[in-house]
């Protein structure tokens, strides 16, 4: 009985000079651009729990000082669930949606998922003092853009990037990421 090698796989790799910035989206090849194809969403849209990130939450710190405590939302994410909040839908499907006024504004302090109540529910502080917290709905609602600007998704092994450009209506652009650190429900 003799073993059998395994054939190589190809490695593909890119050369790019220092210092030139590499653009590293494929863009679509039409005006449709790319579409998922997965069943993620049931009959009422409603399978899914919602996540939040200050943009602040990538700045460095100024000398070990914390950065500002005012910042704005970079984008509000329903991360779509199958039978329960931990189960991940079909392709651990992600969308992420920018916020509508005045929820875009430098002038938060804090906003988290108020998990233990409900996985859609916002919970903000804003820097003059005042709390507010409601639900992202499905469909229409006070705090998200009805569209995704950008939508994330596992096939074959592979997770996948699609995004819009500024004022595009499609996902016209394309790439590889990294598999999502934190677990489908968890916070």
């Amino acid at each position: 009985h003799q073993r059998i090698k395994p054939q190589p796989k190809p490695v593909f790799a890119e050369i790019a000079r220092v210092g030139q910035p590499m653009d590293t989206w494929e863009q679509a090849p039409d005006s449709a651009g790319w579409k998922v194809t997965l069943k993620y969403q049931n009959s009422l849209k409603n399978n899914y729990n919602v996540r939040v990130k200050l943009m602040r939450d990538n700045k460095d710190t100024n000398n070990g000082q914390p950065p500002d405590l005012v910042s704005k939302i970079e984008y509000v994410a329903k991360e779509w669930t199958g039978g329960d909040k931990f189960t991940p839908s079909a392709g651990a499907v992600v969308e992420y949606f920018r916020v509508k006024t005045p929820y875009d504004k430098e002038n938060i302090s804090k906003v988290e998922v108020k998990h233990s109540e409900n996985t859609k529910m916002l919970g903000f502080e804003f820097a003059d003092g005042s709390l507010e917290s409601g639900l992202v709905v499905p469909g229409p609602n006070k705090y998200i853009e009805d569209e995704p600007f950008a939508i994330e998704f596992n096939e074959d092994q592979i997770r996948w990037r699609f995004e819009k450009d500024p004022g595009s209506k499609v996902f016209n652009k394309k790439r590889i990421v990294a598999m999502p650190r934190l677990g489908t429900g968890t916070y």
